[in-house]
């Protein structure tokens, strides 16, 4: 087995003798200077949220502009739809149905953040619609949604009402 092959970090290259014999500059061998950390994540993992969060702007815009379908696009055939304390939509049929009449008028957006990890997106923001009367009705929202295969699947989302 061979020695490692060194390296100065903050120093310029100098001969082996005096790599061996210096105080200045900090040596390390070749390999130790190669390593990720061990919080480091791939890029493939990295790019995940950023590709997930994309998703769900592009299927919001979708939304905004009253293309259900558009936006249904962006989902997995078994979405679960949870609006916290009131109900579960489960599929794509199931939300179809819901959004032909909550948002038989497109609702307007403001996301103030989006975060995201892994495979989960939080939307956080604002949404105006009509409510039963037509009159705007201003809600305030957390969505959390998870994805899978670059669609999202399940929504959990916690909706307060908001004066106008």
């Amino acid at each position: 087995m061979r020695p490692p092959q060194w390296e100065s970090v903050g120093a310029a290259p100098r001969s082996r003798s005096s790599r061996l014999s210096s105080h200045v500059a900090l040596h390390l061998p070749l390999r130790a200077t190669r390593l990720a950390s061990p919080l480091s994540r791939s890029h493939e993992a990295r790019a995940m949220p950023d590709r997930n969060k994309a998703v769900l702007e592009q299927a919001n815009a979708a939304i905004a502009q009253g293309d259900i379908e558009g936006f249904l696009a962006h989902c997995t055939d078994d979405i679960q739809w949870t609006t916290v304390g009131e109900s579960t939509l489960d599929g794509k049929a199931a939300v179809r149905a819901w959004m032909a009449d909550a948002y038989a008028r497109p609702p307007v957006f403001e996301v103030h953040r989006l975060v995201a990890e892994d495979d989960t997106v939080v939307a956080l923001g604002e949404i105006t619609l009509p409510d039963r009367q037509g009159a705007p009705a201003r809600h305030a929202y957390a969505d959390v949604w998870r994805f899978r295969d670059g669609r999202m699947t399940e929504l959990q989302a916690f909706v307060v009402g908001q004066p106008v």
